[in-house]
């Protein structure tokens, strides 16, 4: 049971930076203004913050996002606190569209929907 104020619907966050944001040539969000704005969505939606998952300065290989790996395991547990998982951007939850299209599908499966802020 979480501890969510009446009617609000569980969610976790998810914040990430990669070791090649310098060199991708956009203007890549710092993990705290990427909270702020998983935090606004959030709220917007009805959704409270029950876990938040990170990674910093990661590779976009999945064996070094343990947030990420940590993450998609507790979509995966049938005691999953959450029913969303909110991200920034798309960018920040995969580089990589296979990937992305992968996990997506995956989150489905275990009835967990993916918010992007932007």
């Amino acid at each position: 049971m979480s501890n969510l104020p009446f009617k609000m619907k569980p969610a976790a966050s998810y914040v990430a930076t990669f070791l090649n944001d310098a060199d991708s040539g956009i203007d890549v969000p710092t993990r705290a203004k990427q909270r702020e704005l998983i935090q606004e969505e959030a709220s917007r939606l009805g959704y409270g913050i029950v876990n938040q998952f990170e990674d910093e300065l990661a590779s976009s290989k999945l064996g070094t996002r343990r947030g990420f790996a940590a993450m998609i395991a507790s979509a995966r547990d049938e005691g999953c606190n959450f029913e969303a998982i909110i991200v920034s951007s798309l960018d920040r939850f995969s580089q990589l569209a296979a990937e992305q299209v992968i996990h997506v599908s995956q989150l489905e499966a275990y009835g967990i929907k993916l918010i992007r802020v932007a």
